[in-house]
């Protein structure tokens, strides 16, 4: 599955996050399933430990999160898709 990397450049920390977590999201299955448990765990929606609460996959765990956390899920997906990105271009 192709991600286009010009695009992602254009869209906010949020629409970012949106367009990979979300159900709905344009590139939603996109990331490999060990980084998207990562960006996740890194949500406050619910706290620290959605995990434990088992509700990592709920999406208001991620709607819901600190600015903070969702700076961090951005940097974290643009990161992985980077090297998605770069990887496919070989």
């Amino acid at each position: 599955m192709k991600i286009e990397s010009t695009k992602l450049q254009n869209l906010s920390d949020w629409e970012l996050i949106v367009s990979f977590l979300h159900w709905e999201g344009s590139n939603s299955g996109k990331l490999a399933d060990a980084v998207e448990i990562f960006v996740r765990q890194n949500a406050d929606g619910f706290g620290r430990d959605a995990e434990a609460l088992g509700v990592l996959f709920d999406w208001s765990h991620v709607r819901d999160s600190s600015d903070e956390s969702i700076t961090r899920m951005a940097k974290i997906i643009r990161y992985f898709s980077n090297q998605t990105i770069t990887t496919m271009e070989k």
